[in-house]
C-alpha cells in the first residue's frame, strides 16, 4: 500500500451488548492486552488517513471512520506537531503542539479495538511489537479550527483542546499488524459517516450479488 500518515481519535469503552470488564484500570497496564481486554477497547470516532488505499481499506474492512486529507506534521527532538486539514475547506481541523520530558522506555503493548458495521460487533486486535517511550508530557496545546467539520465538532464536544494530559508514548521503531475483526455480538450498526460514492455502489453491488446467491 506504501507509506502514509493518520491521526486517531478514540475512547476506552466496552460493548454493551458484552458487559462491563471487571478491573478495567488494572488491565491498563498489561503489555499483551489481547489476552485481557476480552470485552473492553478503544472506540475509533475519527481517523483521517492521506491515502485513498488506506481509507477504502480501512472503511471496507473494518468499518473505520476513515477520511482522506492532508495530514502536516514535523519532528524536532523532544518537540512535536501535527495537524489535520479540513478537506474541503482547507482550514485547520486540529493543530497540536506539545514537548516530551523524562520518561522511561517499556515493551510495546498490543492494541484492542472494538468496530461496529455490518449490524455486528468485531474485535480488532492490533499486534505491536518494539520498545515505547513512556514520557512526561512538559507542554501540550491543542487548537481547534473555525471549521465545522464533524471531526472539529467532535474534538469540541469530548473537550480534548481542554484536556492536559499526563504522558506521552512515543517512539522511533515499532511494528504492527492489524488482524481481521472477530464477530462478537450481534447489534445495530449507525451509518459510517463521509460516504463516498464509489462506496455506496460497491455494497450496492455487493448486496445485489448475495441477494442473487441467496434465491
Amino acid at each position: 500500500m506504501g507509506a502514509y500518515d493518520e491521526v486517531v481519535v478514540a475512547a476506552i469503552v466496552y460493548p454493551e451488548a458484552l458487559g462491563p470488564p471487571s478491573m478495567p484500570f488494572p488491565k491498563l497496564l498489561f503489555a499483551k492486552q489481547a489476552k485481557w481486554w476480552k470485552n473492553m477497547g478503544s472506540y475509533v470516532i475519527e481517523m483521517p488517513v492521506t491515502i485513498p488505499g488506506a481509507r477504502a481499506a480501512g472503511r471496507e474492512i473494518w468499518g473505520f471512520p476513515k477520511f482522506l486529507t492532508q495530514i502536516p506534521h514535523r519532528l524536532s527532538g523532544d518537540h512535536f506537531e501535527f495537524g489535520v486539514v479540513d478537506p474541503d475547506t482547507e482550514e485547520p481541523i486540529v493543530a497540536v503542539k506539545g514537548e516530551i520530558g523524562a520518561g522511561f522506555s517499556a515493551k510495546a503493548f498490543d492494541l484492542v479495538s472494538f468496530t461496529n458495521y455490518d449490524d455486528t460487533i468485531f474485535r480488532v486486535v492490533t499486534e505491536v511489537d518494539g520498545k515505547i517511550k513512556n514520557s512526561t508530557c512538559k507542554r501540550i496545546e491543542v487548537k481547534v479550527g473555525p471549521t465545522r467539520h464533524r471531526m472539529a465538532e467532535n474534538i469540541r464536544a469530548l473537550g480534548l483542546h481542554t484536556a492536559k494530559p499526563l504522558v506521552v508514548m512515543s517512539s522511533d521503531y515499532v511494528q504492527t499488524r492489524l488482524n481481521p475483526g472477530k464477530p462478537v455480538a450481534d447489534w445495530k450498526s449507525p451509518a459510517l459517516p463521509y460516504q463516498y460514492e464509489e462506496e455506496v455502489e460497491f455494497y450496492r453491488k455487493q448486496k445485489e450479488i448475495l441477494g442473487e446467491r441467496s434465491s
